[in-house]
């Protein structure tokens, strides 16, 4: 496989689903739809529906497909990865999980 050089990667609210299918065309090198602090605690459950739904329905070209799940200390961390990844698992390229202090 050969080795890409990602100069950009635009981080969009899982909440706003307008801002999501903006990010299909723009000039970015990944994407990446964040389902944790720029997603209140209200908006969590329908946001992981607008990750399935772009990874699954919009067209990213070559772009990465991110998200950046809720951290692993959180009670949504595990939904975020049970119900995006279930859905939508063969359309994503990386997870992005947050506030990681240590390798273990």
């Amino acid at each position: 496989m050969a080795e890409r050089l990602e100069r950009s990667v635009l981080l969009v609210p899982g909440s706003n689903w307008n801002m999501i299918q903006k990010t299909a065309g723009s000039s970015a090198d990944a994407v990446c739809i964040d389902l944790e602090d720029a997603v209140t605690v209200d908006e969590k459950e329908a946001s992981r529906g607008n990750v399935v739904r772009a990874f699954k329905e919009l067209d990213f070209g070559n772009k990465l497909r991110l998200f950046r799940m809720n951290g692993l200390d959180t009670h949504f961390a595990y939904r975020d990865l049970v119900e995006v990844v279930e859905a939508a698992g063969d359309f994503i390229d990386l997870i992005v999980i947050p506030k990681v202090n240590r390798p273990e």
